[in-house]
C-alpha cells in the first residue's frame, strides 16, 4: 500500500463488497467488461485485502445478481450483471455528477489560528463541508482550477490512476 493510499484510508480499508462494487462502476459498466480474477486480486491488495476476501466478496456479489463470472482459459472474469450495471447507472450522475447534494466551501482562516476540519490547499485556505465561523467563506459553484486539484491529490495518487486507466 502507498503512503498515499494508507493516508486517505486512515488505516480502515473499505468494505470489500463495497470496493469491488465500486471497481466495477468505475471500470466495466459496459456489457462486455470483464475483470480478471488476477486484476482484482492486484486492487485489492493495494488497499490491504487479502485475496481470500475478495475470493468471498465476489462469491457474494454473484449470489446476490450484482456480477457473473466466465472463464477464459483457466483464469476467472467477472462482469456486472444487467442489475448491477442498472443499480450502477443509477448511481453514475450522484458519483460522477458535477452538482453535489450540498455546497462546498472555500475557507479563508488566519493562518495562525487552528486550521478547521477540511483539505488544506495553502496555508490559511481549505475546502470544507459546512462555512466556518472566523472565516472568510466563498461558495463553489465551479470546476477547482488544476492547480488546485494539484494541490489535493499527489502525484503518486494521479500517476497511479492514470496508469491503471490506461492499463485497462
Amino acid at each position: 500500500m502507498t503512503p498515499s493510499v494508507a493516508h486517505i484510508l486512515g488505516g480502515d480499508p473499505p468494505r470489500v463488497w463495497s470496493f469491488i462494487v465500486t471497481i466495477f462502476g468505475d471500470l466495466a459498466r459496459e456489457d462486455d467488461r470483464y475483470i480478471s480474477s488476477r486484476i482484482l486480486n492486484r486492487l485489492t491488495a493495494e488497499i490491504g485485502v487479502k485475496p481470500e476476501a475478495t475470493r468471498v466478496a465476489l462469491h457474494r456479489l454473484r449470489k446476490e445478481d450484482w456480477l457473473e463470472s466466465a472463464k477464459f482459459g483457466r483464469e476467472s472474469h467477472y462482469r456486472l450483471t444487467n442489475k448491477g450495471r442498472k443499480l450502477s447507472r443509477e448511481a453514475a450522475p450522484r458519483i460522477y455528477g458535477d452538482t453535489f447534494d450540498r455546497p462546498l466551501w472555500m475557507a479563508l482562516y488566519d493562518p495562525g489560528s487552528a486550521a478547521p476540519d477540511g483539505l488544506r490547499i495553502l496555508s490559511g485556505m481549505c475546502l470544507v463541508a459546512q462555512e466556518q465561523k472566523g472565516a472568510m467563506n466563498v461558495a463553489l459553484d465551479h470546476p477547482l482550477p488544476q492547480w488546485m486539484v494539484g494541490r489535493l491529490v499527489d502525484q503518486d495518487v494521479r500517476s497511479a490512476a492514470k496508469n491503471l486507466h490506461q492499463r485497462l
